[in-house]
Formats: structure tokens, sequence, C-alpha cells
């Protein structure tokens, strides 16, 4: 009996280590997770990116729609379209040049001319959606076309 005991106790206490190395094994696995698309020339341009927001400032705004068109050749386009609370919209548009921060590809350079450049850093280009921090703000813009 006493065998059959000692048997019983060593497969329980195998058991328990094996099931002691397996929870520790488990502990501190990272999770990577890997970029598979990457931010191109071509998911950039050739869209107009879209994003509406509301206008809290006492203005006579009640929200605007800023849109940005990058193009590969020539000038790129960043309009906004104020619109009132009774109706009616103001519009003011501007052409830039931009260009990539680095191989990287995760930061643009709008150059307005005459020394304007604002910075859109963190830039993520999916297939529908364009986000980043541009000059200092958070924005997350849609494709114009894109229908959901």
């Amino acid at each position: 009996m006493k065998q059959m005991i000692d048997k019983t106790r060593g497969w329980m206490e195998g058991l328990a280590f094996c099931l002691l190395v397996c929870i520790l094994a488990a502990c501190g696995d990272d999770v990577y997770y890997t970029v598979e698309e990457e931010n191109t020339d071509e998911r950039l341009c050739g869209r107009t990116w879209v994003e509406t927001v509301t206008v809290d400032d006492g203005s006579a705004y009640v929200s605007a729609e800023h849109q940005l068109v990058f193009s590969l050749e020539g000038q790129s386009r960043e309009t906004w379209v104020w619109r009132k609370a009774g109706g009616g919209e103001d519009t003011s548009a501007s052409t830039f040049t931009w260009r990539w921060m680095d191989e990287s590809r995760e930061g643009i350079v709008l150059d307005f001319g005459a020394g304007e450049l604002k910075y859109f850093e963190n830039v993520w280009v999916r297939d529908h959606y364009l986000s980043g921090k541009l000059d200092g703000k958070v924005v997350m813009m849609k494709d114009g076309s894109y229908r959901y």
C-alpha cells in the first residue's frame, strides 16, 4: 500500500512540476505587432482626406470640414469649410508642397511657403483612414469617397 501511495505521490509531484513550468513559461510573453501596411505615397496621394470638427469657440460657426489632398505632382491642397449656425458657409484654401520627414514615413512636413510649415507626426495611412498629430492636434480623417 505504501508503494502505491509513493507512486501516486510521485505522479502528482511530476504533474504539479509540469503545470508550474507551463505557467511560468507563459508569464512575460510579450505580444509583438508588426505593421504589414507601410505608409506609401500611393496610399496617401490622390484622395481627399476629410475630418469634420465641432466648433465651440463662441464664433458664428458651428462646424468645420477640414480637407487635405496630397499630390505626387505639383501642389497639394488644404481646405477648410466653415459652417454657420444660421446656414451658409465660408471656405478657405491653401496650397502646399510636402515631403516625408525621413525614410520611416511616419511624419510629413507640409510647406505652405514663406516659411510656414506644418508638421504631421505619427502618421498612419490605411485603406480608408489617415491619422496622426497635425501641428500638435490629433486628427482622424477618412477618405472622402469611402462609404461604409
